[in-house]
């Protein structure tokens, strides 16, 4: 699930970047900035078709199998907070530094790097997508490592990692130089991609299989509407107040400092599958 991510903005990125630079500027602003979107419906058809292609969780088909009544949970959103209220505030926790951090390093950064600093849209653009590429492997190697040594070892290294890097990242972009801007932004989704990479499999292991996917899509749902919503808003009004980009830096850390307690101390004790196993 969290490689989609990049390779969803490597696309978007893409394709802006390609429409940007064949067209001219007038004609790009009037209605070519529409292209991608229009190109996104085939990526809608073949999300649709994975979705309704995929089958079932084993988990999922043991428990009901195995229960003298397989009616699904009525109301899942009670019952996760009635056998599961330890578990809804981690998957805020955690899922809210990838989120702060996500949206202060693309939506933010970029637009601190095209408005403040003076990069072009196509050079913008082309950075980001660059570190977009290696989040995706940073994505792919922590959930990899993930699997070996546990979940919590890539994930506190990727939060802590983001904390110190993000006062390093404004300074790189504001020297102008495409290289150091571009290495700031590549540094920083690593990190990202470090936290992310086992972000879901650590968040679906808090619940229960009954409420599962309700559990992951609150804490997940919420932490976004938290993390991407209010974070680039803050940012700039952080930005206009102090006109410097340390406030923000230390509001970023901050986030990264909850999510990192939120990890380090969240346990999950017994496994959800036995107890499912064990109350039908």
């Amino acid at each position: 699930m969290g490689s989609a991510s990049p390779i969803g903005y490597i696309l978007a990125a893409g394709l802006i970047a390609i429409t940007s630079a064949v067209m001219p500027e007038d004609a790009f602003n009037s209605w070519g900035w529409r292209v991608p979107f229009l190109l996104s419906a085939i990526m809608v058809i073949v999300g649709l078709y994975i979705r309704m292609s995929l089958e079932e969780p084993q988990a999922f088909k043991e428990v009901t199998a195995q229960s003298e009544t397989p009616e699904p949970v009525k109301i899942p959103f009670l019952e996760m907070f009635k056998r599961y209220p330890r578990s809804v505030f981690p998957s805020i926790g955690a899922a809210l530094g990838i989120h702060a951090g996500y949206y202060l390093s693309i939506i933010f950064a970029l637009a601190y790097a095209r408005n403040d600093v003076g990069f072009s849209a196509t050079s913008s653009l082309l950075m980001v997508l660059i570190a977009s590429v290696f989040y995706f492997f940073a994505i792919l190697a922590s959930g990899h490592i993930s699997d070996k040594v546990g979940r919590k070892p890539p994930m506190l290294v990727g939060v802590v990692g983001f904390a110190i890097w993000v006062f390093a990242l404004f300074p790189l972009i504001a020297t102008g130089n495409a290289v150091l801007a571009g290495l700031g932004f590549s540094v920083g989704l690593i990190f990202l991609g470090s936290l992310y990479g086992p972000m879901s499999t650590w968040l679906a292991e808090l619940f229960g299989t009954q409420v599962r996917y309700t559990g992951i899509s609150f804490g997940y749902t919420i932490a976004a509407v938290i993390g991407g919503g209010i974070t680039p808003a803050l940012a700039v009004g952080l930005m206009d107040r102090y006109d410097s980009t340390i406030p923000i830096s230390v509001f970023a850390a901050g986030i990264s400092v909850i999510a990192f307690l939120t990890i380090l101390f969240t346990r999950r004790g017994l496994s959800h599958e036995e107890e499912d196993l064990n109350n039908v």
